[in-house]
C-alpha cells in the first residue's frame, strides 16, 4: 500500500499502471487505489498537457468499482463529476450490480476481489452460488 504514495508510482506509464491494476494480488483496497489512480492521472495530465479523462481512459477500465459499497460509489460519483476520470458507463455498471446483486458475464474479472480488498456486505453476491 505504501507504493501508491511514492513519486515512482505517479510517474508510471499508463501501460505499467494497467499491468498493476489487472493483478488480483494487490494488497490494497479499491478506495485508496482509485485515489492513487486519480493522483497519477493528474500528474500525467499536467506532464502530457491533456485532460485527466483522456490520459486515464485505458487505466480506469481496470478499476473494480463493484467492490465499492453504495456509499463509496456515491462519493466516487461526486468526485468524478469534477474531473470525469471514470466514464459514466463504468459507474453505471457498478450501480447495476448493486441493484441486481448479480455478477455480469461481460467482464468477470471486474468482480474479482483483490488480496487487499476490505470485506463489505455486498461482496457475498460476488461469490458463486453454493452447490
Amino acid at each position: 500500500q505504501e507504493i501508491i504514495k511514492t513519486q515512482s508510482f505517479r510517474e508510471l506509464s499508463d501501460l505499467g499502471l494497467v499491468s498493476i491494476l489487472q493483478s488480483d494480488h494487490l494488497a490494497i483496497d479499491e478506495v485508496p487505489l482509485i485515489q492513487a489512480v486519480r493522483e497519477w492521472a493528474y500528474v500525467s495530465s499536467a506532464v502530457l498537457d491533456v485532460p485527466v479523462s483522456v490520459v486515464a481512459q485505458d487505466v480506469v477500465r481496470d478499476l473494480r468499482l463493484v467492490l465499492l459499497s453504495p456509499d463509496e460509489l456515491t462519493t466516487l460519483e461526486r468526485e468524478n463529476a469534477k474531473d470525469e476520470l471514470i466514464p459514466e458507463i463504468q459507474i453505471a455498471q457498478a450501480w447495476k450490480f448493486h441493484a441486481l446483486k448479480k455478477v455480469s458475464d461481460s467482464n468477470p474479472h471486474h468482480y474479482q476481489r483483490r488480496k487487499g480488498t476490505l470485506a463489505r456486505e455486498h461482496h457475498r453476491y460476488l461469490d458463486p452460488p453454493a452447490k
